[in-house]
């Protein structure tokens, strides 16, 4: 009647034994100096065995592995896309942007005889001539590194229109000193002006256009007129001839 107890607890014991023997050799395969092993995840843990009185205990979680950074595959590890995406910026802004970039000055007003003429008098008009030029601007997008587009507004001299308050005239060109190729008599004097002058004026105006190289909506366009004016009073006096009449 002993013998079969006897039997079952040998038993167990062995089976125990096996156990404990075949577990280091399961992580023998994973050491790193093992040229076959595979690590890159371990399994779970194993139910521990149990006696002959209580079930064994339940294994604990694997490891997942070796911790590694995350790895961006465009630039290396946290590194930003190596060709970030450029957002494309409508022509038509990059015109109006080179146009505002225009600096342009005022014409400036001269007449000849200088700062003051007569009644019937031709009295030239002119502006100064280094104003009535050709003006660039440049735009670009981006604004830094290599352009995608490239814009130029280029403003070219059209003309000067001048006020004389009695009537206005235009020019196509800037006039000149000792010039009346430009210029206007006046029918009456100044006397009944305020301040006993004439305030004329000079508005020189250019036309704007605008061309594109690169990756553009449009190769060009209108950008309208551009003017800039100049303001001076002008007297005008009468000539008072003697009676020579006996």
């Amino acid at each position: 009647m002993l013998t079969k107890p006897h039997l079952l607890v040998t038993t167990s014991l062995l089976l125990s034994a096996a156990v404990v023997t075949l577990a280091p050799a399961a992580y023998a395969g994973c050491e790193k100096d093992n040229p076959h092993a595979n690590c890159g995840a371990e399994s779970g843990g194993g139910s521990g065995g149990g006696d002959t009185t209580s079930p064994g205990g339940s294994g604990g979680g694997g490891d997942t592995g070796p911790g590694k950074a995350p790895n961006n595959d465009a630039g290396g590890i946290g590194a930003p896309p190596a060709n970030p995406i450029i957002q494309h910026v409508p022509t038509i802004d990059l015109a109006s942007s080179a146009r505002d970039s225009l600096t342009v000055r005022e014409p400036g007003v001269h007449t000849s005889p200088n700062g003051k003429t007569y009644v019937r008098v031709r009295t030239g008009l002119y502006i100064n001539a280094d104003r009535f030029r050709t003006y660039t601007a440049k735009a670009q997008a981006p604004p830094t590194g290599p352009p995608e587009q490239v814009v130029t507004a280029t403003a070219k001299p059209q003309g000067v229109t001048w006020k004389m308050v009695e009537s206005s005239l235009e020019c196509d060109g800037p006039g000149a000193p000792n010039s009346t190729k430009c210029g206007y008599s006046y029918n009456r004097s100044s006397a009944n002006q305020p301040g006993g002058k004439y305030h004329i004026s000079a508005t020189l105006t250019w036309s704007l256009t605008w061309t594109c190289q690169g990756t553009c909506d449009t190769p060009g366009g209108d950008l309208g007129p551009m003017q800039m004016t100049s303001f001076f009073d002008l007297p005008v006096g009468e000539i008072q001839t003697g009676d020579k009449s006996n």
